[in-house]
């Protein structure tokens, strides 16, 4: 009969076992550390981004608010000086074609009554033919 001697299975050294582990619980906190602070810079990022189109979203608002008042201080001058509500019908479509030319921007201009209504109209003809 052969008897086999088996060999003792070679257990890693205490030493070993150790340094494993703490390699183990080493790399597992640098992970968890390098895991928040990536969530950290991407809500700083985002937060960062929202701002900065918060800050182009207002000036172009502004922008747009700047053009629009211009626009409407041009036409209380040139309304001003022209005084069209005192004016024949024939003066007023004539006030009217003029304040379309004081800038390109305005397509049409018309003259108001108390209650609304149209009392002198007049529009720039399209650049464009329609079919």
């Amino acid at each position: 009969m052969n008897i086999e001697t088996s060999t003792p299975k070679r257990t890693p050294s205490l030493t070993t076992t150790l340094a494993l582990v703490y390699f183990g619980v080493s790399a597992l906190a640098l992970l968890l550390s390098t895991g928040v602070q990536i969530a950290l810079n991407i809500r700083a990022q985002q937060a960062a981004l929202s701002s900065k189109q918060q800050l182009i979203a207002e000036g172009a608002g502004k922008t747009v608010s700047n053009f629009i008042q211009d626009k409407f201080s041009s036409l209380e001058t040139a309304v001003s000086f022209a005084n069209p509500i005192n004016s024949t019908a024939a003066d007023q479509k004539t006030i009217m074609q003029s304040l379309l030319g004081i800038h390109p921007a305005f397509q049409q201009v018309a003259l108001l009554d108390l209650q609304g209504h149209i009392v002198a109209l007049a529009e720039r003809s399209s650049q464009i033919l329609s079919p």
